[in-house]
């Protein structure tokens, strides 16, 4: 509420100023009111907080008028605030072992935080690596792969290969750099990506049939543990329909209503928890619960993606996501333009461009930590800005 009460204090007293994504935002904002005749006008308020909130945050932060050194120490204090989690999880490690709860010093619940978290800062590292050699960037790679670990994500084992293999393809692409030096790093990266693969299966106690750290490393069990948590055949309750099966399944249920609902959704907020909110308890899995009865997918409700679609409609879900393709077009204009000097801003760029590739795919399949309010999304959308700042030099 009082970035809220800030962002509109700025409005009033400078004026609204244009903001990357705003015109996506302002068609979202018109367009959800037609999903509103299913619930009210307040579920309306609350749904726009959880969704839009993150995007106040950048607004405040895009159009922050600080000096370019106050600015830069800001940068400072979000990148200790990141390396500091690590400490945090090896402390963790050390207190309570491997386990989902106490994520850092940012919450002691909402696992899924971090996934993005390890993936937003070993991504960065990784591209600051490529970009400026520096050993102790490598150290910062595997220290949030360390905080993934001890956080017992298992999402991981194959993310963070795969957000490594990306960022080095991006970044060559871009920046062109394909002579001997190029061939060296492909070279280590044959060797570093199943290597990396081959640990974080045998640490993680889920992917080996022992159920231990450092168990036996067995392929054939770990794909099928993949598959099985994947489907929801690993739990025993009603709802077993894994995030793999759940899109289709909610497709099937959305495309199969009348008209009115595959563009609109079912209702803006219908899927908020709150004393205004008849359709749901304050049960902690009353959400859950309500979605099995209602589409038959039970916990993947939480997907992003789904999450957005259920409430607004296949109207309101891609305008959501325009906000943030909107971001990728940005960046990608501003890197083009730099392209030809290798640099920190540079730098900054991809990794802006690459995280926000992150966001939208784990809010695609997997769930909607980039979207709502939380220490990791604050954390992207400061990167996301400063990242502008220095591919346009925007003058305050």
């Amino acid at each position: 509420m009082p970035l809220i009460i800030y962002f509109f204090y700025n409005i009033l007293k400078y004026g609204y100023k244009r903001t990357p994504g705003d015109v996506y935002v302002g068609l979202f904002l018109f367009f959800s009111i037609f999903s509103t005749v299913f619930t009210s006008g307040l579920m309306y308020l609350l749904f726009m907080q959880q969704y839009l909130l993150i995007w106040v945050i950048f607004y405040c932060f895009y159009h922050a008028t600080w000096s370019s050194e106050d600015c830069d120490k800001f940068n400072r204090l979000f990148i200790w605030l990141a390396v500091s989690q690590i400490f945090a999880a090896i402390l963790k490690y050390f207190i309570i072992g491997i386990c989902e709860p106490y994520i850092g010093t940012m919450t002691s619940h909402s696992g899924g935080q971090t996934t993005l978290f390890s993936l937003i800062g070993f991504t960065v590292c990784a591209i600051f690596y490529f970009c400026t050699h520096k050993k102790s960037l490598l150290w910062g790679m595997l220290g949030f792969v360390l905080f993934g670990l001890i956080g017992e994500k298992r999402a991981l084992v194959f993310l963070l290969p795969a957000a490594l293999l990306i960022s080095f393809s991006i970044y060559s692409a871009i920046t062109r750099q394909f002579g001997m030096s190029f061939f060296k790093k492909i070279l280590v990266g044959i060797i570093v990506l199943p290597l990396l693969f081959y640990v974080m299966v045998r640490v993680n106690p889920s992917f080996n049939p022992e159920r231990k750290v450092w168990g036996a490393f067995d392929l054939e069990y770990t794909l099928s543990y993949v598959e099985k948590y994947n489907t929801g055949t690993l739990t025993k309750d009603k709802d077993n329909v894994g995030r793999s099966e759940a899109h289709a399944v909610f497709h099937e249920k959305i495309l199969n209503d009348n008209l009115y609902h595959i563009l609109f959704g079912y209702g803006t907020g219908l899927l908020i928890q709150s004393r205004f909110n008849p359709q749901l308890s304050q049960n902690e899995n009353s959400t859950q619960g309500y979605s099995f009865r209602r589409w038959g997918i039970g916990y993947s409700i939480s997907i992003g993606y789904l999450n957005i679609l259920a409430q607004v409609g296949f109207v309101g879900v891609s305008l959501y996501f325009m906000i943030f393709i909107s971001f990728l077009i940005d960046m990608h204009k501003g890197i083009m333009y730099m392209r030809d000097s290798v640099s920190i801003s540079l730098g900054y760029g991809i990794s802006a461009f690459v995280c926000i590739l992150i966001m939208i795919f784990l809010s695609i399949t997997y769930n909607r930590t980039g979207f709502i309010f939380s220490p990791v999304s604050v954390l992207l959308m400061w990167l996301i800005s400063y990242s502008y700042k220095q591919l346009y030099s925007i003058e305050k």
